[in-house]
């Protein structure tokens, strides 16, 4: 329960706050299915929720080229 109120602390001090789900795996199951290794691991899932992009590490999700791939999968 720790961890669960430590990430809902850290949260809600980013400015802007995200406005996505953000997924809380304590068992660390969801990491073990997608093959998780790193923190963070990014995928971007398309309309028929096929993961079409894979990214360890942290990135610049305001850089044209990462918009410009985000805003396809959303047409």
């Amino acid at each position: 329960m720790r961890s669960r109120c430590n990430v809902f602390a850290y949260m809600a001090q980013l400015n802007p706050s995200p406005t996505f789900p953000v997924l809380l795996d304590q068992h660390s199951q969801v990491a073990h299915a997608f093959g998780v290794m790193d923190i963070p691991t990014t995928y971007l899932i398309d309309k028929q929720g096929l993961i079409v992009r894979q990214a360890v590490g942290g990135r610049d999700y305001d850089s044209p080229a990462i918009r410009q791939t985000i805003e396809a999968l959303m047409r």
